[in-house]
């Protein structure tokens, strides 16, 4: 018999005797609940009393140690962080005795090359930089294969305080954790405080729903952070991302790519470098319709995009994007739909967009959309070609008030049905020069003067839109406007007498 044989059986054998032991007290506590007896007595109930029933079931809640599982060379091995000695056996057995529970794994580097099959319990470390897990695993395979499915609650399994290192760009597939249970889906896991490196893709859901990720590290996962993907139920609960960091998923990965599932929140992320920051990319043969909330991200120095919203395949519509009060900087294509008639019902709102220069760059382009609105965007050029926000082939688009600085173009639209943007007014007042004045018939006409809206227009407003009030009694009757841009006008004013300084008070409506 091996080393390891041996110390598993003896493991065995100590559990067994310490659960017989405790049957055996819990039997004799039980039939001493007659009052007239000792139990009576000092008023204790076993029944009543004794959390979750018994002892044993008490002792059953609490985590296996891994370390129970390793030889004294093992161990030492572990915290000198070596990694000389290979580990996948003993860690998969933890993971599969006790039930289920979850596994502790303290201080120190643990080198394996992959762990399959858990069905429920989870990881504890004791801290990102404390706690590594090791996988020296080159091939397609998942690092840790998760197969269990929600039963009950006491199914829910936790990750939290370690780090798990992969072997990317050598690997160039698999998850670092991937959800995949044989029937049904896995429910309300929580991550926090883990760190995934070079994983080609962190945590995979491939069937999973109303989970949370919070407070953990992607770094250089190639293929993507996140992956969600809900091939069990594709409108099956609402799951969380929040206070992670993606740093550099790739020249091509995404900090999170959504394919499909529920409700999905990601909400104050740090995202950076890589492909795409948050990318949608519908699969048809998975199926999506839930609710997208993206709000208050930091997303930057992205090569492809910051947050793409595009359909692979079918003919399927998302309802329902919230992309709010997120900071963008070094991105040519800040916020961006496909040209599917993918996305309907959806709102862009309230995003800080610093325009990559060097390029033709687009703070918030939308191709192909409807029933959506546009509002309270700041968006900067840093030079280059860039455009504010293009709406084009699109129905029922509303573009509320934004703020633009230093763009080619703050806003352009073509071949839109219903499409509208706020029309807002400006007002000033000028004065003409005293001299220059001639007959016009009945009045005198002045020289001309030039106007120079506070704001300037996103489209050249009409002369129908500028209109003048007197400002003074000398005289001044109103003006003629004889040249128009998107940024001021020129006119002539009009007096009943000559050669005064004629105030006249302005006033231009467009869009702004």
């Amino acid at each position: 018999m091996s080393g390891f044989s041996r110390r598993y059986a003896d493991a065995v054998m100590v559990n067994a005797a310490i659960a017989s032991s405790v049957a055996a007290q819990d039997a004799a506590l039980a039939n001493r609940a007659d009052p007239t007896a000792g139990a009576g007595k000092v008023g204790f109930n076993h029944a009543l009393n004794y959390v979750g029933g018994t002892l044993g079931a008490a002792m059953q809640d609490d985590p296996v140690h891994v370390a129970w599982f390793l030889s004294e060379a093992q161990s030492e091995d572990v915290k000198a962080r070596t990694l000389a000695l290979d580990l996948t056996v003993e860690m998969n057995a933890a993971h599969a005795f006790g039930g289920g529970r979850p596994v502790f794994y303290s201080a120190g580097s643990y080198r394996f090359t992959t762990l399959a099959g858990m069905v429920a319990g989870g990881i504890l470390g004791e801290g990102k930089t404390a706690t590594i897990l090791h996988s020296t695993d080159t091939t397609a395979a998942n690092l840790i294969t998760y197969t269990g499915a929600l039963g009950s609650y006491s199914n829910i399994s936790t990750f939290r305080s370690f780090t798990l290192q992969g072997q990317y760009p050598t690997k160039a597939a698999g998850a670092g954790i991937a959800f995949v249970p044989v029937a049904g889906e896995s429910s309300y896991m929580h991550f926090s405080d883990v760190g995934f490196v070079a994983c080609p893709i962190g945590i995979d859901f491939v069937k999973a729903s109303l989970w949370k990720v919070v407070n953990c590290d992607f770094l250089s996962c190639g293929v993507a952070g996140i992956q969600v993907q809900n091939t069990n139920v594709t409108d099956s609960g609402d799951s969380l991302i929040t206070g992670c960091v993606f740093n550099d998923p790739g020249t091509t990965g995404s900090a999170i790519l959504h394919k499909s599932s529920g409700g999905l929140k990601v909400i104050g992320n740090k995202m950076l470098g890589g492909g795409y920051g948050y990318q949608l990319a519908y699969d048809s043969a998975i199926g999506l319709t839930g609710l997208l909330i993206l709000a208050n991200n930091s997303i930057e120095d992205m090569a492809l995009g910051g947050v793409y919203l595009g359909r692979a395949t079918g003919v399927q519509q998302w309802r329902g994007a919230m992309v709010w009060d997120n900071q963008f900087g070094g991105i040519l294509a800040n916020i961006a739909t496909d040209a599917n008639a993918f996305i309907v019902d959806s709102s862009f709102c309230g995003n800080k967009i610093i325009a990559k220069g060097g390029g033709t760059a687009y703070g918030i382009r939308l191709r192909n959309v409807t029933n959506v609105f546009v509002a309270g965007n700041l968006i900067r050029g840093t030079g280059g070609v860039s455009t504010g926000i293009e709406v084009a082939d699109s129905t029922y688009v509303r573009v509320g008030k934004n703020y633009f600085q230093d763009l080619t173009t703050a806003l352009a639209q073509s071949g839109n049905t219903n499409f509208h943007a706020v029309i807002d007014s400006q007002s000033g007042s000028s004065v003409s020069s005293a001299a220059g004045w001639s007959a016009l018939g009945s009045v005198f006409i002045g020289a001309a003067v030039a106007v120079v809206f506070p704001v300037p227009f996103l489209a050249v407003p009409s002369v129908t839109d500028i209109t003048f009030t007197p400002g003074s009694n000398n005289g001044a009757l109103a003006g003629v406007v004889t040249a128009i841009s998107a940024t001021g006008f020129s006119y002539q004013p009009l007096s009943a007498v000559t050669g005064i300084a004629a105030t006249l008070y302005w006033q231009a409506g467009g869009l702004v």
